[in-house]
């Protein structure tokens, strides 16, 4: 599992820290592909690590299986995903939420907690 982390989260995050950093909640055609993916698949999944260990693991769960069954066969939006973090979490996660989303300005620093643990 670390090696994964590592691998699929960490490593791209760094990358992206290096090369400028990005907003993560962007359509795929806004961004060069390398920087992109780094910043989906590298900060967003960092994104959602935080937010489970702000509202818990079981609050976590409950976000992502409420939120299935609510919008399944259904379109969408990335605010949706948000308020079924920010009810099963029962606190306000906006600021939590536009800091690995919807802004710039992550440091190495950041990613490094994350692979302390």
């Amino acid at each position: 599992a670390a090696m994964a982390r590592e691998q699929w989260m960490l490593k791209p995050a760094r990358w992206l820290v290096r090369n400028g950093d990005a907003v993560t909640d962007l359509p795929a055609g806004e961004l060069d592909p390398g920087v992109w993916s780094a910043a989906v698949y590298g900060k967003g999944s960092l994104g959602f690590e935080a937010i489970r260990r702000e509202i818990g693991d079981e609050a976590f769960i409950a976000a992502l299986s409420s939120f299935a069954d609510e919008h399944q066969f259904r379109i969408a939006t990335p605010d949706d995903l948000r308020t079924a973090f920010a009810t099963a979490g029962g606190q306000n996660i906006d600021e939590l939420w536009s800091y690995w989303f919807d802004q710039t300005g992550l440091t190495v620093e950041e990613i490094d907690a994350f692979a302390a643990d």
